[in-house]
């Protein structure tokens, strides 16, 4: 029996938990649990993305149970690393998607197991190369700011469709402003008789996935560009993928993750600055190449089936478990004074352990 939590809406929940479960469910029987929930029937436990309480993890070692981190991006500055170190340490596998991520994680906890995302958003047929046609870039708000400065930096001459979700605008408009103003470009924002905005010169749609569908077949190539940052350089490599195992050309900035992923199976990504060849019908047809090759490795599946395979490693007789340090006189119980005291304990003990 396996879970998966803590529930949550976010998307990466979905993606890495949920979806993943369903397909797993096929030969094993799953749980969901949800934040903070101390009892799990599952002997394995699969944590996605949001870290849970010490005092929770102290509760489900000492019932025994098998934990899983899967810390997808969560992390977003290295002080974040340092405060969750006594929780990394004290998980039996960590599962990641950015192997950058590993070398950061790997002095807290070295038990790392490299998985794939899945391939969420798949077209049912290979696209054509075309001679004409829009550049597709996709993304998140919170990094339209580095798509408009670099569009000020490098001018490309075919148009462009975007699609972010706009619905947050609101959350981010602040945030944008500021990070614009510190690249010397002014704000401006208007709506669109069409419904959608313009943001500093550049048309933005609202995603959906039908949308998203119909551009991704439409489409004569994509690109992805962000800020060099703690965060963006974690992340892992799903926009990428998302257009490579399509079989649409794909640019991006050359120090990102996606482009070392890509270059460690042969494949090497092209700047954005390099038109000619992004945009040739010689690296078109590679992209087929590839894509046929390496695809099955994004398949659900295949993706599911390397959850077990690390599992099963982890499971092994001879591979060492973290063990907890005794701290005799106190359980872990739902009242705040002895979960605050345990914590305390724990801290101290696992501190002097890393030490």
């Amino acid at each position: 029996m396996l879970a998966f939590g803590p529930e949550n809406a976010l998307p990466s929940f979905e993606w890495v938990g949920k979806d993943i479960a369903i397909e797993l469910e096929k030969q094993h029987e799953i749980e969901f649990y949800r934040a903070e929930q101390f009892e799990i029937q599952s002997n394995v436990i699969f944590v996605v993305k949001i870290m849970p309480s010490l005092a929770w993890i102290y509760h489900q070692k000492q019932k025994n149970k098998t934990l899983i981190y899967i810390p997808i991006d969560y992390f977003s500055r290295p002080s974040e690393l340092t405060k969750y170190s006594v929780c990394l340490s004290l998980f039996d596998g960590i599962f990641i998607h950015n192997n950058r991520l590993g070398d950061k994680i790997k002095r807290y906890n070295k038990r790392l197991f490299f998985i794939d995302h899945y391939l969420k958003y798949s077209l049912a047929r290979q696209p054509a190369f075309k001679q004409d046609g829009f550049l597709l870039w996709i993304g998140h708000l919170e990094y339209i700011a580095s798509l408009i400065t670099t569009l000020r930096k490098t001018p490309l001459k075919f148009p462009i469709k975007v699609l972010s979700d706009l619905e947050k605008l609101q959350y981010y408009r602040a945030a944008l402003h500021k990070s614009l103003q510190a690249h010397g470009i002014d704000w401006t924002e208007e709506r669109l008789d069409n419904g959608n905005m313009n943001l500093c010169g550049v048309e933005i749609e609202q995603w959906s996935a039908a949308r998203q569908y119909s551009y991704l077949t439409e489409c004569k190539a994509a690109f992805d560009t962000k800020f060099d940052s703690f965060a963006h350089n974690l992340k892992p490599p799903t926009k990428a993928q998302k257009y490579i195992f399509n079989g649409i050309p794909f640019a991006m900035d050359k120090g990102s993750y996606s482009s070392e992923y890509f270059h460690q199976l042969g494949l090497n990504i092209p700047d954005i600055t390099d038109t000619d060849y992004w945009l040739s019908e010689a690296y078109f047809n590679q992209i087929q190449t590839f894509s046929a090759k390496y695809k099955v490795q994004v398949l659900i599946h295949s993706v599911a089936r390397s959850y077990l395979t690390h599992l099963t490693t982890i499971e092994q007789d001879n591979y060492e478990r973290p063990r907890l340090p005794a701290i005799s006189g106190l359980r872990v119980k739902h009242s705040a004074v002895s979960v605050v005291a345990l914590l305390l304990k724990i801290k101290e003990k696992l501190m002097q352990k890393l030490s």
